[in-house]
């Protein structure tokens, strides 16, 4: 081989060694197998794929869009979403906006910024019945709570209902009516409660 055929073969070479002594000799695009992470392209890295190997995946906070061909930044909590939400969010239609928020029977924590189940029981605005349930009212679950809206069961059937609308002053101090939330602990509607969380400026006024 002469000396510029071995030149250009280099050159149409992506060598890499990470520090864990890997090397490579071409790159790998999203989900191909790989040996060390500056191997990738496409945004990815080189992590365990969990069935005992390597591959190009993208980060735990990303997800691969495949408009774009890349990996990017996963939507947070409340964010707009498509299909794929960072952490632990589930990308759930409200009020016909597809948003990143928590699962059934679980609430944002603002301290850890996670989905935290909870321990009351919340029931969902479609299901069909309280069947088996006691007879009582029950708080929607997040995200359909922070419409105002709870349940009440009664010999097993189910009926939707609103609460209030209540005074707010917004952070500018501007007052705006909104519905009051369904409180499970207290069994009747608050400005906020702690089991369905909305913005955290608003305030009632007194």
């Amino acid at each position: 081989m002469s000396r510029m055929t071995t030149t250009v073969f280099i050159k149409l070479l992506c060598l890499c060694v990470a520090a864990s002594g890997c090397v490579n000799v071409t790159s790998r695009r999203y989900g191909e197998p790989c040996t060390c992470s500056s191997s990738c392209l496409d945004g990815a890295e080189c992590q365990r794929d969990g069935r005992g190997g390597w591959a190009c995946l993208c980060l735990p906070c990303q997800n691969f869009d495949q408009r774009l061909g890349q990996c990017v930044n996963s939507p947070g909590y409340g964010q707009p979403c498509v299909d794929v939400c960072a952490s632990n969010f589930l990308c759930q239609d409200v009020s016909g906006v597809m948003t990143c928020q928590c699962g059934p029977s679980q609430l944002y924590n603002t301290s850890t910024e996670q989905c935290e189940n909870t321990t009351y029981l919340c029931l969902s605005t479609g299901q069909p019945s309280c069947q088996n349930l006691p007879d009582g009212d029950y708080p929607a679950c997040p995200p359909e709570c922070s419409l105002g809206i709870y349940l009440s069961c009664s010999f097993d059937s189910l009926t939707l209902r609103d609460c209030p609308f209540g005074w707010y002053v917004n952070a500018s101090g501007q007052r705006f009516t909104s519905k009051l939330v369904y409180d499970p602990d207290l069994q009747r509607c608050e400005p906020r409660s702690p089991s369905c969380p909305r913005d955290l400026d608003q305030q009632i006024e007194i």
